[in-house]
């Protein structure tokens, strides 16, 4: 009773074959040859985009330079980039809009919202002072 489709013998056993087939291990387990991580796909690194949004590298080379002005290029305030760039999306508009109007009169850290300094998290009173004048220039 041939139906017309070729019935195959099923394939023989993979031999072992030095590297190439299977490791035998001491306990007798047949076990596949470890891969290199090089073939396997590339998985997405931590910075893939998936804890905070895109941001323009146009407004993170600007947010930068701008963070380098505050302290004459001392680089001590670059330590916020991170949180300017993850709470204002690197945004020097969003972050001039920390600016209190009229906030001068108190002084020059009455020019910034007390919110901003809890968000971006700055403690040291000379931190304060850089990042009022420069969000005043904003």
């Amino acid at each position: 009773s041939n139906t017309g489709v070729p019935t195959m013998p099923p394939p023989p056993p993979p031999r072992p074959r030095g590297s190439a087939g299977m490791i035998r291990r001491q306990g007798g387990e047949a076990q596949p040859p470890a891969t290199p991580s090089r073939s396997r796909v590339p998985t997405p690194t931590s910075t893939g985009g998936i804890k905070r949004p895109r941001i323009d590298s146009a407004r993170a080379a600007e947010l930068h330079s701008w963070l380098q002005g505050l302290d004459d290029g001392a680089g001590a305030m670059l330590q916020y980039f991170d949180v300017l760039s993850s709470e204002f999306d690197a945004d020097l508009a969003q972050i001039a809009a920390a600016k209190v109007e009229g906030g001068e009169k108190q002084g020059i850290l009455g020019v910034v919202d007390p919110s901003f300094w809890e968000t971006v998290r700055v403690e040291k009173t000379g931190h304060k002072m850089l990042f009022a004048r420069g969000i005043a220039k904003l």
